[in-house]
């Protein structure tokens, strides 16, 4: 399990799947450790770590591992909080989380307090409570170029564009033609669509090259999926059409991805963006609505966050979650390491879900 760990932390473990079959011995590992009913005396680090692997792959290894942790009171020992590797990587395991879990919440908590103790003299600690993990993928440079170019059109229609100017744009955008650029009434709006237009074109010949012409098409067409479409272009595990197909229809693991990327955004680039020109974000919108102070939005919004988390890893453990059995594990497990989020074009599609009890309509 450490050399699985190992390989895949380095992003390489793509080079050894046919060969040692890592799949399959994950498996028989996870089978060996049901017989003895997940009751094996590994120290807590090793407990998490495994704990971490087993899910990470959709096996959902039960959460009472973490029993023998506990105190009398339910509590994390607190003898455990000076182990910085161990809290590393029960930091980690409670990110997997689901909902029920409670002696994760309370060992996500412990291990999220114990490093941020530590921090300032803990170079592992800081790096842990910072980290983001990202998978190494193998169409990386197409995504990053994609991020760069969903980077400029934000801004544009969220502070630079007038209304009638984003008008034309999105025509153009609709028409997909160079020709229709001759219409725009700014040299930086051409700027912007040939931009645009030149990246997915090469989108299209690098996927065309792979054996799937129809990628970039899916990508280009798609709407609020458009995130999550591109960051599997590249994939050298998905071949077919039916992976694209299947995120048009939005299952539950794409929508909790939206959900999580537009709340993160509404609360993090607020003042940025504000300071650029933007009007409004999601924020200062919920707060006039409900007539609450930022503190008491961001915190509905962070709570929001979380609970779509444990949404989302509930989904990829899909070992357990037959309805998505048909959808490749790859896909999903891009979303559970780094939800590749797109930001609805409205506000109407969370609205149900942040708004407050109390003023929701029945």
């Amino acid at each position: 399990m450490s050399l699985i760990d190992a390989v895949e932390r380095l992003g390489i473990s793509y080079h050894f799947e046919i060969e040692i079959e890592i799949e399959e011995l994950v498996g028989q590992i996870f089978n060996e450790f049901a017989t003895k009913n997940f009751n094996v005396d590994y120290d807590i680090y090793n407990t998490a770590s495994q704990f971490r692997i087993f899910r990470q792959h959709g096996y959902k290894i039960p959460c009472d591992v973490f029993n023998k942790f506990t105190s009398g009171d339910g509590k994390m020992k607190e003898s455990l909080r000076t182990d910085i590797k161990a809290m590393v990587s029960l930091y980690e395991a409670g990110n997997l989380r689901v909902h029920g879990e409670f002696i994760l919440d309370e060992a996500f908590a412990f291990a999220t307090d114990a490093l941020k103790s530590s921090a300032s003299s803990s170079e592992q600690a800081r790096h842990a409570l910072k980290q983001v993990c990202i998978l190494a993928f193998k169409g990386w440079m197409l995504f990053t170029k994609f991020f760069r170019v969903t980077s400029i059109l934000d801004d544009t229609y969220d502070a630079y564009g007038t209304f009638e100017e984003l008008e034309l744009l999105t025509e153009a955008f609709e028409r997909w033609d160079l020709t229709a650029m001759e219409k725009l009434p700014t040299d930086y709006l051409k700027e912007v669509f040939q931009l645009v237009y030149n990246t997915y074109d090469e989108f299209s010949k690098v996927t065309t090259m792979q054996g799937k012409p129809y990628a970039a098409k899916f990508a280009k067409d798609c709407g609020n999926s458009n995130h999550t479409l591109t960051s599997l272009m590249g994939m050298e595990e998905i071949r077919e059409e039916k992976p694209f197909r299947q995120i048009l229809q939005a299952p539950k693991a794409i929508t909790t991805c939206e959900v999580i990327g537009r709340l993160m955004d509404d609360i993090v680039t607020r003042e940025e963006e504000q300071a650029r020109g933007r009007v409004a974000s999601g924020v200062e919108s919920y707060m006039k609505d409900y007539k609450m102070s930022r503190e008491e939005v961001v915190q509905i919004f962070k709570k929001v966050i979380e609970d779509s988390w444990r949404e989302l890893n509930e989904e990829i453990l899909i070992k357990s979650n037959p309805s998505y059995g048909d959808l490749p594990k790859p896909v999903l497990q891009r979303f559970s390491t780094s939800p590749v989020c797109w930001i609805p074009s409205t506000r109407s599609s969370m609205d149900t879900l942040i708004r407050p009890k109390s003023s929701r309509k029945t």
